[in-house]
């Protein structure tokens, strides 16, 4: 089964994301390339100018593709009320100024189920171990309970 999941999303991920986001971008952000320089960082201006080259053919066959990986994860999945996965390569980095590596979330933020990052534990420097707990689209409710139930099991109160 994980060697399924893993296929499904990566294959999902590879290039879907990156069209479906940075279409996105440019729908919603693109008037921010108006703004003076410095007001809007460098990595936003690069996704909306990138954004600018993808049609809308490319970006109906990127969510045409993720629809088909959704469904095809999902069927196996079926009697799953949740879904646990390691939320992040290593531990939470230090400081504030970037959160840490999205590669393990973003396939299930793009597979559009309801999901949850737990604290699980604590690795180097004390830094907190996440796990995200998601499901498959439209299962909102009994997401909910098994979310409570894991914070319940892990008895803590930064979960909740």
């Amino acid at each position: 089964m994980t060697d399924l999941i893993l296929a499904v999303t990566l294959a999902a991920r590879r290039g879907v994301d990156a069209v479906r986001s940075d279409h996105l971008d440019v729908l919603i952000h693109a008037p921010l390339l108006e703004l003076v320089d410095g007001l809007l960082g460098p990595k936003w201006r690069a996704a909306i100018i990138e954004g600018l080259s993808i049609s809308d053919a490319a970006f109906n066959a990127a969510c045409a593709r993720m629809d088909r990986a959704r469904q095809t994860l999902f069927k196996q999945l079926h009697d799953a009320d949740a879904v646990l996965w390691p939320a992040a390569p290593a531990s939470a980095p230090e400081g504030l100024a970037w959160t840490g590596d999205p590669s393990f979330i973003s396939p299930w933020i793009t597979l559009g189920g309801p999901s949850v990052t737990v604290r699980v534990g604590t690795g180097n420097k004390d830094l907190p171990i996440g796990m995200l707990l998601t499901a498959r689209p439209g299962s909102d409710r009994e997401f909910a309970q098994a979310a409570v139930c894991l914070a319940d099991a892990l008895e803590d109160p930064a979960v909740r």
